[in-house]
């Protein structure tokens, strides 16, 4: 893209119930840096943390790639959230509202859907994003 463009967003969704949508590189490396260099800067409280703009100018820029991605309006995005991951079924921090995302800002990470049998593998700035609820059709008859 040209210099201050903001590069193309390309996904990959699974034929999952709920659909879930694989982002590769969603966060810029430079991005994901000053995010984890707002964590570190904290003062306290540890995690979970929300992220606020205020917090970082990368946290506008991710905000706005997430909404892109998920085709979500930004007034209806609730705060980015850090959280620490867990390798135990129901240990995970989880969000709340009509969809979710993730994004890895560690090197490498691994995220499963016991459910639904999807094992994705992160690298760090990729995102999924799945809704958190799914509207249900009551069976014929």
């Amino acid at each position: 893209p040209p210099e201050g463009a903001a590069a193309a967003i390309r996904t990959l969704s699974f034929d999952t119930t709920p659909p879930v949508t694989a982002v590769s590189q969603l966060v810029s490396a430079e991005d994901v840096e000053a995010i984890v260099g707002a964590l570190g800067a904290a003062t306290g409280g540890g995690l979970p943390r929300l992220l606020r703009p205020e917090d970082s100018p990368a946290v506008a820029r991710v905000e706005a790639r997430v909404c892109a991605a998920s085709r979500f309006p930004l007034e209806h995005l609730a705060p980015l959230k850090a959280v620490e991951c867990a390798c135990e079924l129901g240990a995970c921090d989880r969000g709340v509202g009509q969809r979710t995302g993730l994004v890895c800002l560690s090197d490498e990470d691994e995220v499963f859907f016991p459910y639904l049998g999807l094992r994705c593998r992160l690298r760090r700035g990729d995102a999924l994003l799945w809704p958190n609820a799914i509207r249900s059709e009551a069976a014929p008859g």
